[in-house]
């Protein structure tokens, strides 16, 4: 059995991705911007997941 176990340590030259994976858009009731990927249309305008909920019943219902 050997007594000790050498390692190499060396860097890797992997970057990190891109800012952001989805367009970002602008709320319609809010304003606040928010990813693209996780929003609503309500009356033909988009808007963010707390605001859709907020002002819509049915938003309350959607992840059950």
């Amino acid at each position: 059995m050997r007594a000790h176990t050498t390692y190499e340590i060396r860097g890797i030259s992997a970057k990190p991705p891109c800012k952001g994976l989805y367009k970002s858009v602008k709320c319609s009731e809010c304003g606040k911007p928010v990813s693209e990927h996780p929003t609503k249309i309500k009356d033909g305008q988009i808007v963010c997941i707390p605001c859709y909920k907020k002002n819509n019943r049915e938003g309350l219902f959607d992840r059950l």
